[in-house]
């Protein structure tokens, strides 16, 4: 893409870009020189850009199921300067995508280059980027009950049989059921992904030819599981979309799912900086400089002194209502909290 500068016919553009979306059903990625910002943010510098010009940006990516590929390093693609004015810098290069193409490759990385021969930044594009190493969040993965599974009979089950057979205290107990339900979890929804294909296929056979009533049974049957399969697997994906403002129930499956992609990419931890400022991808590495970090910075060291002034404050909190803060938590405040 390389779209035209001039206002006045920035419409054609867009008008492009829609005549190019109609003529394939595939896939679609589009990269290069737009010649237009989509927010204020992608601005530095220069004279305010008219706000219907970036309205029609953004209203052409709307209509055509667009959305900007977010890139990984680099921010503004361009720049002018003059001797006697400050520089402007603008993101005018980018890739943009269809939901499609983001579900096919979900762990892209699109970055841009500095061009020492022109003003403009290479953008570039990987669809097959590393993802972060196994181990970059902690050796034990945290357990997350998946809320499409609560009224399944058969997880209600595993629940009451967890917590009859645990002991010890109420953390304890709950541990139990945490570990029980995540490798039921697991298996539960390899099992049912599974099935739902071959659901499809025994749905399309059956209804290809006349059936028997045992066979209509059959078919009825088939499809009300696959109905019940796809609602489990849509709320499934919502919940890991966190999308508020989409319910499910509508076959949202696939814009879920894309969003719960986009969302794991954006959190992805490909490494950090260390305090001599060199690049650690290790998971080991990782682990040490979060720690380090958070360490250092709820440390007090040298400890702080109260500043004299804070003598002549008057105190808020009396010796009696400190106690009370300070006293050990019971068992009926806890519940009564809750």
């Amino acid at each position: 893409m390389h779209g035209r500068s001039e206002s006045s016919l920035k419409k054609h553009n867009w008008a492009l870009i829609d005549r190019l979306r109609e003529a394939s059903t595939l896939p679609w990625l589009l990269g290069g020189d737009f010649n237009e910002i989509l927010t204020l943010s992608e601005k530095q510098g220069g004279n305010r850009k008219p706000h219907h010009q970036l309205t029609d940006f953004r209203e052409c990516l709307l209509r055509n199921n667009l959305a900007d590929c977010k890139p990984s390093r680099g921010w503004f693609t361009w720049m002018k300067s003059g001797p006697r004015t400050a520089p402007t810098r603008e993101r005018l290069d980018r890739f943009i995508a269809d939901n499609d193409w983001f579900l096919n490759f979900p762990t892209f990385r699109a970055w841009s280059e500095y061009s020492p021969n022109s003003d403009h930044h290479f953008i570039l594009l990987d669809t097959v980027a590393p993802s972060p190493a196994p181990g970059a969040r902690g050796k034990d993965s945290v357990f997350r009950f998946d809320d499409c599974w609560a009224r399944e009979p058969e997880c209600i089950s595993m629940v009451q049989s967890l917590w009859a057979h645990s002991t010890g205290s109420f953390a304890d107990r709950l541990a139990t059921i945490c570990d029980g339900l995540r490798q039921w979890q697991c298996a539960k929804r390899a099992t049912d992904w599974e099935r739902i294909p071959r659901l499809r296929s025994e749905i399309n056979r059956l209804s290809s030819r006349r059936l028997s009533p045992k066979d209509l049974e059959v078919l009825l049957a088939a499809k009300g599981e696959l109905c019940h399969l796809l609602k489990v697997q849509e709320a499934y994906w919502a919940q890991r979309s966190r999308v508020l403002w989409l319910s499910a129930g509508d076959q949202n499956t696939s814009f879920f799912h894309a969003k719960a992609s986009a969302r794991k990419k954006k959190n992805a931890l490909m490494g950090l900086y260390d305090a001599n400022g060199y690049w650690q991808t290790s998971t080991n590495e990782v682990l040490s400089i979060a720690s380090d970090y958070f360490v250092s910075l709820f440390s007090a060291n040298p400890p702080v002194v109260a500043p004299a002034f804070l003598e002549h404050i008057a105190p808020s909190v009396t010796e009696d209502m400190n106690s009370g803060l300070l006293a050990t938590f019971t068992a009926e405040e806890v519940i009564a909290a809750i």
